[in-house]
């Protein structure tokens, strides 16, 4: 008779995973802004707004991708029994996973925001332009916020990397609901671009 027992946890590192999936999903975007950079600037001679949010929006997607292969390096990817082994890189994984899920929030809206500036030059209904840049100013307030709010939830902030130093912070259900808004206003922004398609 087999005695039953808790199977080991499996303690391999999905590190390289994280690193290499970062890597590529900022890579494949890189050389899409890269030919649309080279066709506006080389070919057509134009550089405009849009062309500037998505530098941006590209600049905050590789630096995401940068802090995860850092905090990879550290921990990101491995069990947590593993990375617990050395609590100050514990610490510094939830901080790099902070800032990366700011930049990520960042390049989202800037991305966004960059096609919408792009669609505002080929619209012709006055109302489809009032209406994209409301959409365009209220996402980027909204996310904004969101990466602000990342963090400002604990009036000191270390707190949210480094539980062991005090702080009053907000309920959690008021920071998961207000990002629950945010990826529902995403979809919504994305529903209103395919209705103005047709």
């Amino acid at each position: 008779m087999s005695s039953i027992g808790v199977a080991p946890l499996p303690l391999e590192s999905q590190a390289s995973t994280v690193q290499g999936v970062m890597w590529t999903m900022s890579m494949v975007p890189l050389a899409f802004v890269l030919i649309r950079l080279y066709v506006r600037v080389y070919m057509r001679r134009v550089f405009g707004w849009d062309d500037g949010i998505a530098i941006a929006a590209i600049c905050c997607l590789v630096g995401y991708a940068a802090v995860c292969h850092v905090a990879a390096n550290l921990g990101l990817g491995q069990h947590l029994v593993v990375v617990q082994k050395t609590p100050d890189n514990l610490i510094k994984v939830a901080l790099l996973c902070n800032i990366g899920e700011t930049l990520a929030i960042m390049a989202c809206t800037l991305g966004k925001t960059s096609f919408a500036v792009t669609f505002l030059r080929i619209v012709v209904h006055r109302w489809m332009v009032i209406l994209l840049r409301f959409v365009i100013i209220t996402m980027n307030i909204v996310n904004i916020l969101a990466a602000l709010f990342v963090f400002l939830q604990c009036k000191d902030p270390r707190h949210l990397w480094n539980p062991m130093i005090p702080s009053e912070c907000w309920p959690p259900h008021v920071f998961t609901n207000f990002s629950l808004f945010v990826g529902g206003k995403s979809f919504a922004e994305v529903s209103f671009r395919f209705v103005i398609d047709d």
